[in-house]
């Protein structure tokens, strides 16, 4: 089957989110994609990642996930 997903993070700042990257990728029978911003030592930011996932047979489905994160 073919599968497409789509992602694009974003990062809270006090005037909103703010895009923090994207990426898209299409294969036979698993796809993945990656959506990195940069990171700056020990910042916190609130990310927010959405996805889009399809696939030939099985449908489409969107999700949507946050998370706090300091940066190493």
């Amino acid at each position: 089957t073919q599968d497409y997903v789509s992602v694009a993070q974003y990062r809270s700042r006090w005037y909103g989110w703010e895009s923090w990257g994207s990426g898209s990728n299409s294969a036979y029978g698993k796809a993945q994609a990656n959506a990195a911003g940069g990171c700056a030592m020990n910042d916190t930011y609130t990310y927010l990642a959405n996805s889009y996932h399809w696939g030939s047979g099985a449908g489409e489905a969107y999700t949507s996930n946050s998370a706090r994160f300091t940066c190493p």
